[in-house]
C-alpha cells in the first residue's frame, strides 16, 4: 500500500500500486479523538515505520501529529506541539518518531507508543527536513535558515556536527562515518530522482 497526504483534506489516500487503484481513504477529521477544529485542512507530512504498522502524519493548522494504526487505518495517538510540525521521521527500529519544529528551533522525540514527547533536541537554524541514517546511530536535520545539515548522535540527542558548505564559519565537522551516512543517502537519493 501507498499512503499520499492530501494538503487540501484531513485526509490520506490509500492506493494499492500493484493495481493501481485507490482502496480508500482514512479522514482524521472523523477519528475518535479529533478535535472540532481539525476540519480545517493541512495534512501534510507522512512518515512510516519500516514494519509497516505505523503511520505518522503531520498536521501543520493543528500543529500535532498523528499516529494511525495501519492494520486498521484507525487513530492511536495524537501529539500536539506549539507550533506546526516541518518533518516527520522514525528511527529505523520504530522505538521513536523524530518531528522536527522549525519555529521552535528543535527536534520533539516522541514515543509511538505513548504519543508523548520524550524530549528535545536543539537545532538553531529552524529544523527541517529530517532523515535517519539506516543504523539508526544519526539524524540528518536540513536547517530552515541556513544551508547546512546538522548531525545529531540519535542514542545521546546531541547535535555532533554540521555539513554544509566549506567556509561557513561556526561549522564544527561532522564525524566521519556521520559523514560518509550523509554522502551515501545524498547519493542513493540523487540516483534514485535521475532515474525517474
Amino acid at each position: 500500500r501507498i499512503y499520499v497526504s492530501d494538503p487540501t483534506s484531513t485526509k490520506i489516500v490509500v492506493i494499492d500500486p500493484a493495481a493501481g487503484n485507490e482502496l480508500g481513504r482514512i479522514d482524521l477529521a472523523k477519528s475518535a479523538i479529533a478535535e472540532p477544529s481539525f476540519s480545517s485542512p493541512k495534512v501534510q507530512h507522512l512518515a512510516a515505520t519500516r514494519d509497516g504498522r505505523t503511520l505518522a502524519v503531520s498536521a501543520l493548522a493543528q500543529h500535532s501529529v498523528t499516529l494511525v494504526d495501519l492494520a486498521t487505518n484507525t487513530e492511536r495517538g495524537r501529539t500536539v506541539f506549539q507550533t506546526s510540525p516541518t518533518a516527520v521521521a522514525f528511527t529505523p527500529n520504530g522505538h521513536e518518531l523524530w518531528v522536527s519544529l522549525g519555529d521552535e528551533h528543535a527536534i520533539a522525540v516522541v514515543d509511538p507508543k505513548t504519543a508523548r514527547e520524550i524530549t528535545r533536541v536543539p537545532a538553531s537554524g529552524g529544523a527541517g527536513a529530517t532523515i535517519l541514517s539506516p543504523n539508526g546511530r544519526y539524524a540528518f536535520v536540513s536547517l530552515t535558515e541556513r544551508p547546512s545539515i546538522l548531525v545529531v548522535d540519535v542514542e545521546h540527542r546531541r547535535v555532533v556536527g554540521r555539513a554544509s558548505r566549506s567556509g561557513d564559519a561556526g561549522s564544527k565537522r561532522a564525524p566521519a562515518e556521520a559523514r560518509a551516512l550523509l554522502f551515501e543517502l545524498l547519493t542513493a537519493r540523487w540516483r534514485y530522482r535521475r532515474q525517474r
